[in-house]
């Protein structure tokens, strides 16, 4: 399910702030409030700040510290129709399925102007009916900013292919079937923001299955099959 993912950074962390004017100062982010950026000096002095008054580069750092709430959605858009014949006599006529996956990314806190790129890593897994057999049927990498000319939203349509199910006389069933998906929000650091995805297991293969090759069989311990 979708869960909400704390940034990597340690925001609590003392660090020197630099000022435009040239001023800096030594102290923890708290959070933002009111508009200011509120920061914990030593012994335990706030201090507010207009976020304008930093310069460009904690400006960055503090949209970093703030990462924008994504409502993650998962489409599939799927459409059967019946195979007319089968030139082999001995098998039955298979069902013929043609899928593709997709997502809508839609920002949730409007106020939060957080123009930094994002990157989303968006995976489709199907499953065959006989076995513990795994295919990595669909992987999307794409960055993207998220701004009110596009209403914060950020759209994506996966690739769009076929899923046959034969059905024996004897009752087995062979094919695939669609099993899951993994959507994945990173920032500029690298760091997971934001994700959505069908199985908890999916995420300790994230990182075979961003090069694996589209198409390949594997099982749940990502190991090919």
């Amino acid at each position: 399910g979708q869960v909400p993912v704390e940034p990597a950074s340690s925001a609590s962390d003392m660090r020197v702030w630099t000022l435009a004017n040239g001023k800096s100062i030594e102290a923890e982010y708290v959070n933002i409030m009111g508009g200011k950026v509120v920061l914990k000096a030593a012994r335990g002095k706030t201090i507010k700040v207009p976020p304008l008054e930093f310069s460009a580069a904690d400006i960055k750092h503090l949209a970093l510290l703030n990462p924008p709430k994504l409502k993650i959605s998962f489409k599939k858009n799927t459409k059967s129709y019946q195979v007319r014949s089968n030139p082999d006599g001995g098998m039955a006529i298979p069902v013929a399925t043609e899928f593709a996956g997709g997502v809508v990314l839609q920002q949730e806190d409007r106020m939060n102007d957080y123009q930094r790129p994002l990157r989303l890593e968006f995976y489709v897994i199907l499953d065959e009916f006989d076995g513990d057999n795994y295919i990595l049927h669909d992987r999307q990498i794409e960055t993207f900013t998220l701004s009110p000319e596009n209403d914060r939203r950020f759209e994506l349509t996966g690739r769009t292919d076929i899923m046959l199910r034969y059905e024996h006389y004897g009752g087995n069933v062979r094919g695939e079937k669609y099993k899951g998906y993994m959507i994945l929000v990173y920032n500029e650091r690298d760091e997971l923001i934001a994700q959505n995805l069908s199985h908890d297991w999916l995420l300790d293969l994230r990182d075979k299955l961003l090069v694996f090759p589209v198409g390949r069989h594997f099982n749940e311990a990502a190991d090919r099959v």
